[in-house]
């Protein structure tokens, strides 16, 4: 109201100014008159013309004035309701808040509640600096005064909205689940975690641990687990509700006992040295010759056999931060690995792993020395993204994004694999006119698999998060085409397209494509050949550029069909499972395909509007991933249970949710029970006393469901008969 009363008083004062302006006007006006009066009659006239003129224009800028004022008075009486309505949700939050203090927390993310204390401090920053600025005008003062109280108003009144939203919302989980208190914290809506995220991110986002743990990839993970979660519940007894909601699916994808401890290290960021050369040479051994792991990095053996002898020879000073990066994640997944072969005893020919170092098998060492590995590749990815090194430093930020998953370590995968991809176009990867440029044929594939492997990557994330890609067709001209060996099976595919399906030749094509695999196998390996499968599979998703952000249900229905019509497409020793076990080792990447497939065929069933559930897919899913167990390979997903958590939810949720015979949920009981058995195998009591919180938290979630799942058979058929056999007994014993 003061500034309103010297508003009014500048006003009054400037039109008293023009009032005398004019009068003196006026009186000179007059003087020259009466001087020349009597020259000529001609000049009176003009003068009378003038005058009249005169008063006219006066009397207009009176009525202007006039009406200024009333507009003026019509603002003021505006401002003067606002601050009213201000007041009244000013204070019916307090009361709210004083109703349900849980409501305190939230801060609303489009309000500047959250920026509170960086504004504090630059306001004070600027105060002796506004004391020397010129005073401004009084319609400036009058703008900027109705301006800000229009955004105050509507702040103001956008958060009370949400305030009473979450008020409600509230409410109607206590009266729901008064009973289970643990309910609130497994199960939360969407909008409550979103929420949460928000705020948490917004107030603390000084602090690494808070954003660590809040980060956007572990949340849009366990929005699908939570969800099916919720639906599962409605159509469980109530007497086992206390066990279901005492189950928390989010350990799944967070390890929080290792997520302490990182984002400690980054709040106390140091570097450690690390192990004596031949620690760190055999380490690497086992790495590329057992585990053979450079078949899923982006790396080839000879890159890390490089470093190492880099190290020998010119010392470690010769290292740059990109070599450093990924010696040091790479030798965090083997001790993470280790620990398992050192202690999971077993006759079987993949756990005979001959170590010469005592290190190696002894656990604490491991568990130590993998902490700090992967501390120092977070020091080393921080550099990178600043002064990248070259092909290295992309190589070693995609190892790093590929290994987080199996410490379950939840940092922004999406923001690393910018990076990544940033620098690889710095270095010309995106362009076909730089690779052609590369004399060296070895390096020109090289460089090619990098940049397969960051738009792979990309692709996967859009996908699984519905997402655009951030490689986009028009920013890269690299097209990765079949060449070679693979430009002939390529060409016997559509050769076999345009053929009849029932004619001889089409057999010849069959027999063709087979031989020609098998011989792309001996002499590539698999890795060329996943590579060409796996585009094609996920070219299916990706031919309509809209379908990451706005899906159409037409869309999803074409897509689906083409993902059918790919296994058809498929060479006979690929398509039948029975025959890659002749494969080899190269067999591991045929059974990853075919995952990708029935996963992919699973996604669209249950997503496609008017479309029943299939639960085959996810069975096949499942049955596959235990046939993949056999490979050294696989014990880098043996940790990773986010890879076929979702398709045993959806088992879960058909089997109890829908009226299912009573011989098929017993069916569904032992498949689930044996695939548990068959995944894990003697691990459960060796992990019930091993000290990994995390494996612990895993396993027990497991049993808390299987429990449910009988339990609840036993209520709708009191006479439900679960005979086990004697390998399904032991399994029942097991969990």
């Amino acid at each position: 109201m003061i500034v309103e009363e010297e508003i009014k008083v500048s006003q009054d004062k400037q039109e008293e100014g023009e009032e005398e302006e004019e009068e003196e006007e006026e009186d000179q006006n007059n003087n020259i008159d009466t001087n020349d009066g009597n020259n000529n009659s001609t000049k009176k006239d003009t003068r009378l013309n003038n005058k009249q003129n005169h008063a006219k224009n006066y009397q207009t800028k009176k009525r202007s004035k006039d009406l200024k004022k009333h507009e003026f008075e019509d603002i003021l009486d505006y401002i003067s309701v606002l601050e009213k309505k201000v007041d009244y949700l000013i204070n019916t939050k307090t009361e709210k808040e004083n109703l349900n203090p849980n409501v305190k927390s939230f801060v609303p993310f489009f309000t500047d509640t959250a920026n509170k204390k960086h504004n504090d401090d630059e306001n004070n920053n600027h105060v002796a600096d506004t004391k020397s600025l010129k005073r401004p005008g009084d319609k400036q003062i009058m703008a900027s005064s109705l301006v800000n109280k229009k955004q105050k108003n509507l702040s103001h009144k956008q958060g009370q909205d949400v305030l009473v939203k979450q008020v409600s919302n509230l409410e109607n989980d206590k009266k729901q689940h008064q009973n289970t208190k643990e309910r609130k914290k497994n199960v939360d809506g969407s909008l409550g975690i979103l929420a949460d995220v928000v705020s948490n991110a917004d107030l603390d986002h000084e602090s690494g641990t808070e954003a660590a743990n809040n980060s956007r990839v572990e949340i849009c993970s366990s929005l699908q687990t939570a969800e099916l979660k919720e639906t599962i519940r409605q159509h469980i007894h109530s007497d086992l509700l206390p066990v279901f909601d005492s189950i928390d699916i989010s350990c799944m994808y967070e390890n929080r006992t290792q997520q302490k401890i990182v984002c400690e290290m980054i709040e106390t960021p140091s570097l450690q040295e690390l192990p004596y050369f031949a620690l760190m040479e055999e380490i690497a051994s086992v790495l590329v010759s057992y585990y053979k792991l450079q078949l899923i990095f982006p790396l080839e053996d000879y890159d890390v056999i490089g470093i190492l002898q880099k190290w020998k020879k010119d010392g470690f000073a010769s290292l740059n931060n990109s070599h450093l990066l990924i010696l040091n994640i790479l030798s965090a997944i083997t001790c993470r690995l280790l620990q398992h072969e050192t202690q999971v005893s077993t006759k079987d020919e993949q756990h005979r792993l001959k170590v010469y170092h005592a290190s190696l098998k002894d656990l604490v060492w491991l568990r130590k020395y993998e902490d700090i590995f992967f501390n120092n590749s977070l020091l080393y990815y921080q550099s990178i993204s600043m002064f990248p090194d070259g092909l290295y430093s992309v190589q070693g930020i995609l190892c790093l994004i590929i290994s987080l998953p199996l410490i379950g370590v939840e940092l922004s995968r999406t923001l690393m694999l910018s990076t990544a991809i940033r620098i690889a176009q710095d270095f010309g990867l995106h362009s076909e006119l730089f690779l052609n440029a590369t004399k060296n044929t070895r390096m020109k594939a090289k460089k090619k698999r990098i940049w397969w492997f960051c738009c792979f990557a990309d692709k996967l994330i859009a996908r699984k998060f519905c997402r655009p890609c951030m490689i986009l067709d028009y920013t890269t001209t690299v097209k990765f085409e079949p060449e070679g060996k693979l430009a002939l099976l390529e060409l016997v595919n559509s050769a076999e397209k345009n053929s009849s399906p029932l004619s001889s030749q089409n057999t010849n094509f069959c027999d063709i494509k087979d031989d020609l695999v098998k011989y792309i196998l001996d002499t590539d390996g698999a890795g060329p050949l996943s590579q060409y499968y796996f585009d094609k599979l996920s070219s299916s998703w990706f031919s309509n550029q809209n379908f990451c952000t706005y899906p159409s249900v037409q869309h999803m229905q074409e897509v689906r069909e083409m993902v059918e019509a790919f296994l058809d497409g498929l060479p006979n020793c690929m398509r039948d499972l029975t025959k890659c076990a002749n494969l080899g080792d190269n067999a591991f990447f045929i059974y990853l395909i075919h995952s990708a497939y029935y996963d992919t065929l699973s996604y669209l069933s249950s997503h496609i509007p008017g479309t029943s559930y299939i639960m085959e897919y996810d069975i096949k899913k499942l049955e596959i991933l235990c046939l993949m167990k056999k490979f050294k390979t696989w014990t880098l997903f043996q940790e990773m249970e986010s890879h076929f958590i979702l398709a045993f939810l959806r088992i879960y949720k058909y089997t109890i949710g829908h009226e299912v015979e009573k011989k098929k949920y017993v069916a569904n009981f032992k498949f689930l029970l044996n695939f548990l058995d068959n995944f894990y195998g003697n691990r459960y009591k060796v992990w019930a006393s091993y000290p990994n919180p995390w494996m612990y938290e895993k396993i027990t979630v497991f049993k808390k469901l299987m429990e449910v799942l009988k339990d609840e058979g036993v209520f709708k058929w009191p006479d439900i008969d679960y005979t086990l056999n004697s390998t399904e007994k032991v399994a029942l014993e097991r969990l």
